[in-house]
């Protein structure tokens, strides 16, 4: 298929023999693949009558390589932490477990669903993925291969204990086999007897309390009964009162055994597993212990600390490769607060601020916690003040993380981060989407890799965007760029203002579609609020999030946009701001990219002169019943394609790289490193435009502005330099129509007066090469205003001032 040696070999499909050879690891087999999410992420081979009789081919089953010292070729992404068909797991009502490939083959051909460990037991690393996979199921089934030797049972058993120990309700199913035959399991009895009688073996199924009494012979020796009722009567702690109550009697009458004696047995198997259990904590070094009794608080935080930043190491390193439940999620640094990963159900993971309660729970997990009473240890809670210290003084062994990345980007060295897990130099936590499969991206892309991968943008996402103007098309292609190199970009970004003239444009649409290329997944939408401390809410919420792009949606079309949080959120690294309902103070990171859409948005300057406009003008009415797209739904055509087109984002940000980071000459106030970047990633895509629809920006945005310059260059054409009195603007406002809404609709004294008002704010201010000065007073104590012409002082027109010396100056003392 043209693939590398080197490609080749990372798969684990091939082995390096000595001398360098590479040969088909799995040469003469029958391979089965492990599907997770509709991908294949695992093999495992069998034998055939055609396979070597080799030393190395000598085992029925081959397991494909994996990343070690022995084999350092194959990628570190290929792991062997999964399980045959995990996928039925999902949302089975009976799942059934069992032991080999082509059992649980048989399984699901049978309408079973099935998972198997593809050996008789599972590995006690692999226990809290198979709690995971089996949450969902009301009864999990385990029916391992029927062998004279018992070693079938004896996993099957061993699997069921783990699961009952946790809750779930594991039964045991047991196959037939006739007198002489060595071994029947679950493929060789659907062959021979058909899929009616494994349902029938299976219904047949004992839950494991009672699974554990039908395995005590009635017979059994009295004396040797507490030896063999101590597992079935530790599982009682899991049942409910009843239940054991059930079982209790069913004990007694079979060995006719007293329910007091019963009890007391009971009691002494509990207590022996809890002290077991804490010898065995005590034992282990993943969960130490920490002594709370007669002790000064400070001492206890300083233990609570190192236990967990320990455990936080097994937690990322756990996280990084099997994935993670939200109970034994790394916790992290944010700004100056104590998050923890989380994923919510079907959005993409986030980091959650911690509370309290959820550091208690840390604290739980992560130590055992004793108080010695008369020289023996006791188990006890921890110390609620322990939890109350996190949060305020987070323990500095805890890496920092700015944000939850699901699509690999480039750091800030400008090297592409794919590993999963912490790159603590770049302060991400990569958690890659499942159904992202890159390929290789060229470290130096060809003239036509970049052409190909500009024009899957150009030509098939934006190619049904009616744009304005060639500069929104490249401030779209920048939108989608600008996730994959935010690392490489010191300092802030600007907002994205999507912007056309009525509803049903597709606004929306272009921001889920750079939001899929960019994350996988949707936006999650937002709005803004129109009061400003909602505003300033808002904002701190969603960075609290952690989430890479932020889409404010739907501006209010009648009303100006104009918000100092906002402004200053734009540009600034860092956000501060008071907790809700509280007087503490968070301070979170600021490198999202920052979207907004809306019907013709009126913004107010401070936001326009921090906004890159990406505009949509269909020139229809009712845009929204247009058809005859080339992608239709463009939506569903981008997530089928995302691997592509996250191969070409990268691609071309490669190229650029290549090129040696040559920097844009385009420039934008407070984002100036961001627009050199993206200026001179984009020429390097052969992308024009970038930043050349600002002037229309501004002065849509700059209404008042607009009125000004109008009014200063009538000012300019009637008095030139000379100083005047408000009253003669204010004549020449009138004769010439000008500055309507700032005089607004009283009487001249009025309209003088706000004026007046008017040209005092605008002192010093700029308009064109114009510069209005104010003079506070002349010789009569009068108010006079002048132009001056950038570069030259004001000159004073003697004569014009002479002829206004009995003109009544409001602003006068």
């Amino acid at each position: 298929m043209g693939a590398s040696r080197e490609a080749a070999l990372k798969t684990g499909l091939f082995v390096q023999l000595p001398g360098g050879h590479v040969e088909d690891f799995f040469r003469e087999r029958l391979v089965f693949p492990y599907w997770k999410d509709g991908r294949v992420v695992y093999f495992i081979a069998r034998a055939t009558q055609y396979t070597g009789d080799e030393e190395w081919e000598k085992a029925k089953y081959k397991k494909l390589l994996t990343h070690s010292e022995r084999h350092p070729y194959v990628s570190p992404t290929v792991r062997n932490d999964y399980f045959y068909n995990e996928d039925a797991a999902r949302k089975a009502d009976t799942l059934l477990i069992t032991e080999g490939v082509t059992d649980c083959i048989s399984a699901m051909q049978a309408g079973i669903p099935c998972l198997s460990p593809a050996t008789t037991r599972f590995r006690k690393q692999d226990i809290p993925r198979l709690l995971k996979l089996t949450r969902d199921a009301r009864r999990v089934v385990i029916c391992n291969d029927a062998e004279a030797s018992g070693a079938g049972e004896a996993g099957a058993r061993e699997t069921a204990a783990a699961l009952w120990a946790e809750g779930r309700e594991a039964c045991v199913a047991l196959l037939p086999r006739p007198q002489g035959t060595e071994k029947v399991d679950v493929n060789a009895l659907v062959a021979s007897q058909g899929a009616a009688t494994l349902h029938e073996v299976l219904g047949r199924a004992r839950a494991y309390p009672e699974y554990l009494l039908d395995g005590i012979p009635e017979s059994a020796p009295k004396a040797d009964l507490d030896k063999a009722l101590a597992p079935l009567l530790a599982s009682l702690q899991q049942c409910t009162a009843v239940r054991a109550d059930v079982v209790l009697d069913a004990i007694s009458a079979k060995f006719g055994l007293r329910r007091r004696a019963l009890n007391a047995n009971l009691k002494g198997v509990v207590a022996e597993k809890e002290a077991a259990a804490m010898a065995q904590r005590r034992a282990s070094a993943a969960r130490p212990e920490i002594n709370v009794g007669n002790r000064q608080l400070w001492a206890i935080v300083t233990e609570a600390r190192q236990a967990v930043v320990q455990a936080n190491a097994r937690r990322m390193r756990a996280a990084s490769t099997q994935g993670f439940a939200n109970e034994a999620a790394p916790l992290f640094v944010r700004g100056n607060a104590l998050v923890q990963l989380a994923q919510p159900e079907k959005e993409a993971p986030i980091l959650s601020e911690m509370t309290e309660a959820a550091v208690y729970g840390v604290l739980l997990r992560e130590a055992t916690w004793v108080a010695e009473v008369e020289g023996r240890p006791h188990s006890v809670f921890p110390p609620k003040d322990v939890a109350r210290d996190f949060l305020a003084y987070p323990p500095p062994g805890l890496p920092s993380v700015e944000a939850v990345i699901t699509t690999p980007v480039f750091g800030q060295d400008g090297k592409l981060l794919l590993t999963p897990g912490l790159h603590p130099e770049d302060r991400l936590w990569l958690e890659p989407a499942p159904a992202l499969h890159l390929g290789a991206v060229s470290e130096r892309p060809t003239p036509e890799e970049v052409a190909a991968a500009r024009a899957l943008f150009s030509d098939d996402v934006f190619v049904d965007f009616p744009f304005a103007h060639p500069s929104d098309k490249a401030h779209a292609l920048a939108a989608v760029l600008l996730p994959f190199v935010r690392r490489m970009i010191e300092g802030c970004t600007p907002l994205h203002v999507v912007e056309a003239p009525a509803v049903g444009s597709g606004k929306g649409l272009l921001c889920d579609l750079v939001s899929w290329v960019a994350t996988g997944r949707a936006f999650a939408i937002g709005t803004l609020p129109e009061n400003e401390e909602e505003i300033r809410k808002t904002l701190t919420a969603e960075l609290a999030l952690a989430r890479p792009l932020i889409l404010l949606d739907n501006a209010n079309e009648k009303a100006t946009l104009s918000s100092a949080a906002l402004a200053a959120m734009l540009t600034s690294t860092s956000w501060t701001d008071r907790l809700l309902g509280k007087t503490q103070k968070l301070t979170l990171p600021n490198t999202a990219m920052w979207m907004l859409t809306g019907n013709n948005p009126k913004l107010s300057k401070d936001i326009a002169r921090r906004s890159v406009r990406i505009r949509i003008d269909p020139k229809l009415d009712r845009a929204w019943t247009r058809s005859r797209f080339k992608h239709d739904p463009i939506i569903l055509w981008v997530k089928e394609h995302r691997s592509e087109l996250v191969r070409a984002a990268l691609t071309l940000v490669q190229a650029w790289i290549a090129a040696g980071r040559p920097l844009g000459r385009e420039r934008l106030g407070s984002f100036e490193h961001w627009a050199a970047v993206m200026g001179g990633l984009l020429n390097v895509a052969g992308v024009e435009g970038f930043l050349g629809n600002l002037d229309e920006l501004y002065a849509n945005a700059d209404v008042e502005g607009e009125s000004w310059r109008e009014f200063v260059q009538a000012w300019w054409g009637a008095h030139g330099t000379a100083e005047v009195l408000v009253s003669s603007l204010n004549e020449l406002c009138e004769k010439d129509e000008l500055m309507l809404q700032v005089r607004g609709e009283g009487g001249s004294r009025s309209q003088q007066s706000r004026l007046g008002r008017a040209l005092q704010t605008a002192r010093d201010r700029v308009f064109g090469d114009l510069r209005v000065v104010v003079r506070n007073q002349d010789r009569k104590k009068r108010t006079m205003y002048a132009l001056q012409k950038l570069g030259g002082e004001p000159e004073v027109n003697a004569d014009m001032a002479a002829a206004e010396v009995d003109e009544v100056d409001p602003w006068a003392e």
